[in-house]
């Protein structure tokens, strides 16, 4: 099944090393019975695009190769797709879909407990789009390009029509804000919640929250954040702080005395957020530890943990019943998601897209969720 019109080529931002990247037009690859190619059409932006760029080592362990087509959150249109694909996936020519970035095994013990993300059966060290280099199997294996390939590996989320591209693009961060705040977080309706860090990911922790019912969700950041601030106000949340001028522990602990249900943190680096976090945590509540930290944290205060009773969860990739919710979520909210969205830009931009996300690059507008648009 193709399109009537298909060209011999496609075209890629090529990473070549680490913090140089290249336009490339590369071999149009065959569509297999069980395989499709994906005309992209926008694909977002996250913390992690920034690390690859710099081959930064602490990038999950994550060996990296070269050349490779970065991108890990694409969306598009099916512009190829062989017959048993079509049918396991329900899919046909012109669908507009997600791509999943995990290339799950399907037979590993994470696979078969549903928790593919985890996935240790890949024959790679690391499975996914956009660490896969274009020497393996036509090369297409990231969402920085015109087209993307998927295998009988690959899972594909069919995107209701009326949702736009660009919009869609934000399937990933709102999928761990789902498994982050609500699957392992448990926020639910009348939960108390607070966000310590208002990236991408915290500011989808609080849109999570708050569509599952919470009655009360703050969200932390710096002075530097006040657009990030915001836009989380923008979107509902019941406080915003900025850390750095008021006290985030009497903020919060004024107006609820007892703690929080629930703290997720996202802010990287900062090993005294995961105290602040327990400081603002209530008796039975829980404890969501997604921002890496780079360094041990010592002193920690084992004994509180234990007389509150506190759980603590880390989490790290997102699973694919929260992508296909994210989706749903994004179909159907009444939030101004688009709010979220700070720039558009073209493929051949992808560098300065991830310098802007970085902050090495500035423009008139700060950056909080980038998607390029590929046309």
């Amino acid at each position: 099944m193709t399109t009537e019109t298909t060209t011999r080529t496609v075209r890629a931002m090529v990473q070549t090393g680490p913090r140089a990247m290249e336009l490339r037009d590369l071999p149009r690859p065959p569509v297999g019975d069980d395989e499709a190619l994906i005309r992209i059409e926008a694909c977002g932006i996250c913390g992690s695009d920034i690390s690859m760029y710099d081959a930064d080592a602490s990038h999950g362990g994550a060996t990296m190769e070269y050349p490779v087509i970065r991108g890990h959150e694409p969306v598009g249109i099916v512009e190829e797709i062989g017959e048993s694909m079509a049918q396991r996936h329900h899919l046909a020519v012109g669908d507009r879909v997600a791509i999943d970035p995990f290339l799950r095994c399907g037979s590993c013990r994470f696979c078969l407990l549903g928790r593919g993300e985890l996935c240790t059966g890949g024959s790679r060290d690391h499975n996914t789009y956009a660490m896969i280099p274009i020497d393996v199997d036509g090369g297409l294996w990231g969402g920085f390009a015109t087209h993307l390939k998927a295998t009988s590996q690959t899972i594909l989320y069919k995107v209701p029509p009326h949702v736009p591209a660009n919009r869609a693009a934000m399937f990933n961060l709102l999928g761990g804000g789902i498994k982050w705040a609500v699957d392992v977080g448990g926020a639910t309706v009348g939960s108390r919640v607070v966000v310590l860090g208002c990236g991408q990911r915290g500011i989808a922790c609080a849109i999570a929250a708050l569509e599952a019912g919470a009655e009360f969700v703050a969200v932390t950041g710096l002075s530097s954040d006040a657009h990030k601030l915001a836009i989380a106000r923008d979107l509902g949340v019941h406080l915003a702080v900025d850390v750095q001028q008021d006290d985030v522990l009497t903020t919060v602990l004024e107006q609820h005395p007892e703690g929080v249900d629930l703290v997720i943190d996202t802010t990287p680096g900062y090993t005294g957020a995961v105290l602040d976090a327990l400081a603002l945590v209530s008796t039975g509540g829980r404890i969501v530890l997604a921002g890496t930290k780079g360094t041990p944290l010592d002193g920690f205060p084992i004994d509180q943990v234990i007389r509150k009773e506190v759980s603590i969860n880390g989490v790290l990739g997102t699973g694919a019943d929260h992508y296909r919710r994210a989706i749903g979520l994004i179909a159907t909210t009444s939030l101004p998601l688009d709010r979220i969205q700070t720039h558009v830009l073209p493929l051949d931009q992808v560098e300065h897209a991830i310098q802007l996300l970085s902050g090495e690059a500035t423009d008139d507008h700060p950056p909080l969720n980038i998607v390029i648009e590929v046309q």
